[in-house]
């Protein structure tokens, strides 16, 4: 018995091997378990006997995700109201060219003529306030001048001076040059005639002369109008506008 203990103590000694399996939790030895979990542990599922029969199960299909409601399988999210800030800042308009202008025209008027620049062999100004220049001689054409005439060149003198005498009265002119006045008299030949223009396109819409005669239009009084009317309808106007054609 000796002799046997001896020779099984000489033996040498291994370490024991332990098979280990690894799993998600952590990892499990023959043996002995070594589970390495996080700190957020995963939560029981509750007992079913305790639940009522149409209650779901708190799975990974029915949990909240931020807040969403599930309605008959559609994920929902939830309304969310946010706070309505006012618009305090007032409504902007786009600046308008005749309004703008009038203002503008009013404000250097009451400082006294508005000046212009006007060079030597030219019938225009070439300054800043050719725009206001412009914009007075319409105003004036609509305002004061007569428009039973078929054209400036047939507008009487004495009515030519009175248009004229106004443009003199409200900007800086050098009457004793040829181009100044060349410049006035041009400018309101073409403003007539364009504001004619305009009104006679407004008696070609209409669906015939007797029409038109009923109709009118407030850019000029009813008198004017008619005269216009019978000139546009005039045999001479017409061989007039064949020519030009």
């Amino acid at each position: 018995m000796v002799r046997r203990s001896s020779r099984i103590s000489q033996l040498p000694s291994y370490p024991k091997m332990r098979r280990s399996i690894k799993f998600r939790g952590g990892r499990v030895r023959h043996g002995r378990a070594e589970i390495c979990r996080s700190q957020e542990q995963e939560p029981e599922a509750p007992d079913p006997r305790t639940m009522l029969r149409d209650e779901p199960l708190p799975d990974d299909s029915t949990e909240d995700v931020g807040g969403a409601v599930q309605i008959e399988g559609a994920l929902v999210a939830p309304e969310v109201e946010e706070d309505v800030v006012p618009n305090t800042k007032p409504a902007t308009k786009k600046r308008g060219r005749g309004p703008a202008k009038g203002t503008l025209f009013k404000r250097m008027r009451k400082v006294g003529k508005i000046p212009l620049v006007i060079q030597d062999g030219h019938r225009g100004p070439s300054c800043e306030n050719a725009c206001l220049f412009t914009g007075r001689l319409t105003e004036i054409i609509k305002v004061y001048a007569d428009m039973r005439h078929a054209s400036w060149s047939r507008v009487p003198e004495d009515e030519k001076t009175e248009l004229i005498d106004r443009v003199r009265a409200d900007f800086v002119l050098d009457w004793s040059r040829d181009n100044h006045r060349e410049m006035v008299s041009n400018h309101l030949a073409d403003k007539y005639n364009t504001y004619n223009y305009v009104l006679h396109k407004i008696y070609l819409k209409y669906a015939s002369h007797q029409e038109a005669l009923r109709g009118g239009t407030d850019k000029v009084e009813k008198n004017v109008w008619e005269k216009l009317c019978e000139y546009w309808a005039s045999a001479a106007f017409k061989v007039n506008q064949s020519v030009n054609l």
